[in-house]
């Protein structure tokens, strides 16, 4: 049984460092570079607490996040290298290739909703000691992402902040999920980008 609608045509490969231009004239812009950090996306069961567990369910939503994984691997299941810049204290991650899924996002949208899903987006820092930093995204994100205002470039952005709460950005900073249209209008995903506190993201580095 199949729980995702795809595109027939996947969207084509984009390299997004290839995509940073400084403009004649202008004062450059520092180069973004790569990293040792990636990005990652997963479906999960829905946080909930201990006397809300039910066995059954919770079985069924295993299953399904098995299923979405193997009907979406590139995009469920995949780590994705960043490349990074750093501009007036704020180090910003930009994944480096865009997604290559052809997974519609109302499709997922519906899934996670009807399942008790959510999606974990994580960023992964090198080093044993490191500490990862991971954002929600839930159905209802989706929903507000789908029908906010398109980009000059047509995209469309939803901004985490871990826990939901902005105010954990001084501490964590925040990420963009970003979506693009596709040919059937639907749209699928585009990248994860995250900003963060130069200062902030060093103490979440390991020191060995």
């Amino acid at each position: 049984m199949s729980f995702l609608k795809k595109e027939s045509d996947s969207p084509s490969a984009s390299n997004l460092l290839s995509r940073v231009q400084t403009k004649v004239g202008a004062t450059p812009e520092p180069a973004y570079k790569d990293s040792d950090c990636q990005v990652l996306l997963e479906a999960v069961a829905t946080p909930i607490g201990t006397n809300k567990y039910e066995r059954d369910g919770h079985k069924r939503q295993l299953n399904t996040i098995t299923a979405l994984k193997e009907e979406a691997p590139t995009l469920l299941s995949s780590s994705n290298a960043v490349i990074v810049k750093e501009e007036q204290g704020t180090r910003m991650y930009k994944q480096k290739t865009q997604f290559q899924s052809k997974v519609s996002i109302e499709s997922l949208m519906e899934v996670l909703e009807k399942e008790n899903l959510v999606l974990r987006a994580s960023f992964s820092r090198p080093g044993f000691n490191s500490q990862n930093t991971s954002f929600m995204i839930s159905h209802t994100n989706l929903k507000n992402l789908l029908t906010a205002e398109s980009n000059e470039h047509g995209l469309k952005t939803v901004k985490l902040h871990v826990a939901g709460e902005e105010d954990n950005s001084k501490q964590f900073g925040y990420m963009n999920f970003i979506v693009q249209p596709d040919k059937s209008g639907e749209h699928v995903a585009y990248s994860l980008d995250y900003h963060l506190p130069a200062a902030a993201d060093d103490k979440l580095f390991s020191e060995h």
